[in-house]
């Protein structure tokens, strides 16, 4: 029975990930990180994030490089990578509320 449970198993087709999309352009600096790091800030849905100054690091692993940094603006192409982020289960360092599918901005 065993064999035939693994057999069965090797024979199931398997779950459908998401298509990996090309990490977004660098994001262009708006303010010095040291001001965007010392002024206030204010947790944002990701998808309402495109405009605004990121206020704190994203660094989505794989690939393990920073998408933002402190004073970068978040565009549109950032917002859809970081979504694509979340859909396929990558872990996500620096956002400090990335489970709630939240982004730091200055306010």
């Amino acid at each position: 029975r065993l064999i035939d449970g693994l057999k069965s198993l090797n024979d199931a087709s398997p779950p459908r990930l998401p298509e990996p999309i090309a990490p977004p352009r660098w994001s262009k600096p708006v303010i010095d990180p040291r001001e965007a790091l010392s002024r206030p800030a204010e947790w944002v849905s990701i998808t309402d994030a495109t405009g605004r100054i990121a206020a704190e690091f994203v660094c989505p692993y794989p690939p393990g490089m920073p998408v933002l940094a402190p004073g970068e603006e978040i565009t549109e192409e950032t917002v859809e990578y970081l979504s694509h982020v979340q859909n396929m289960g990558w872990e996500v360092r620096g956002a400090s509320l990335w489970e709630a599918q939240k982004i730091g901005v200055v306010r």
